[in-house]
């Protein structure tokens, strides 16, 4: 007599699971047992062989639960009947690639939106509008392009062309990313050095000539250097603006103490202080070095005589 066979548990749900909790846990155990996983190493299946096997059995427990007004009261079923054929469910080609790539194209669309968003916050925020279109030439955006890999034929193939797909939209977004983050190091001490001007009545012209476009020369930094060259500028600028503060007609050493200004003198003098003693210890570090290396090449020579 052939043996009955319990597809509910099969897929891990009760008798009365809806069609949405029989297809949630249908692909959840389909990503996890399909022989892809396996070999990524993602796959709780020892071998590929036990892999391949679980995957066929997860395939036809959803094939038949999806079609439960076919079966009989006990829900249970000869394993000898042609089930494909019982329930009408044989695939026009692998079904369960097919449905497989669906999950993967939903995963990669909410991936790439969840790196959008967080991208939404940066200063400005990044829109999809702000990337180059090439990525999805031919197409008319980045989710029709997705929503094109379900022609092709071969889940494997799928697989690895949308990883490909996201991992460039990601990397397009977090280029625009570090953009931002850059320029926002120049908007903030531009910003900065503005409201010390206006807080002292000066203008760009009351400093130094080589510093009346200090602006233009801070936004002109390169991105390669924008930190270090940035915030080399402002330093500059901040003193030169104590320094031209102190030589007005109408300086008065009583004035009236300022605890913002004082703060960022003494943040000028920390900062230089501190880039002194790098340069002497990256200094010091190669002089050792070339002292060892000395040493040890007239050591090898004294040996070879």
């Amino acid at each position: 007599m052939p043996r009955k066979t319990n597809y509910y548990q099969i897929l891990g749900v009760n008798q009365n699971a809806t069609e949405t909790e029989i297809k949630k846990a249908y692909r959840k155990l389909a990503l996890d047992w399909h022989p892809d996983s396996f070999d990524r190493g993602n796959s709780p299946a020892k071998t590929r062989e036990e892999a391949e096997t679980k995957f066929k059995e997860i395939g036809k427990a959803y094939a038949i639960l999806s079609n439960r007004e076919e079966t009989s009261e006990s829900d249970e079923f000869d394993e000898s009947e042609n089930w494909e054929r019982k329930f009408n469910t044989k695939p026009k080609r692998n079904w369960w690639e097919a449905d497989l790539t669906q999950i993967k194209i939903e995963e990669t669309i909410s991936l790439v939106e969840e790196k959008l968003n967080r991208a939404g916050f940066e200063t400005p925020p990044v829109t999809e509008n702000d990337l180059d279109p090439n990525l999805w030439k031919n197409f008319g955006s980045w989710q029709e392009k997705i929503q094109s890999y379900r022609n092709y034929e071969n889940y494997s193939k799928i697989s690895l062309e949308l990883n490909f797909f996201r991992r460039e939209m990601w990397d397009a977004i977090q280029k625009q990313i570090d953009k931002r983050r850059k320029n926002r190091r120049k908007w903030e001490r531009i910003e900065r050095l503005k409201e010390s001007l206006n807080r002292q009545s000066l203008t760009n012209e009351d400093l130094e000539e080589k510093w009346h476009n200090w602006e233009e020369q801070i936004r002109n930094v390169s991105e390669e250097e924008a930190h270090w060259e940035v915030d080399w500028i402002a330093d500059e600028v901040q003193e030169n603006i104590y320094q031209t503060m102190k030589k007005r007609d109408d300086y008065q050493s009583t004035e009236v103490p300022n605890p913002e200004r004082d703060r960022l003198i003494e943040e000028i003098l920390a900062r230089r202080k501190r880039n002194e003693k790098i340069v002497i210890f990256l200094f010091l570090s190669a002089l050792s070095f070339i002292v060892v290396f000395l040493c040890l090449y007239l050591q090898k020579k004294k040996k070879q005589k």
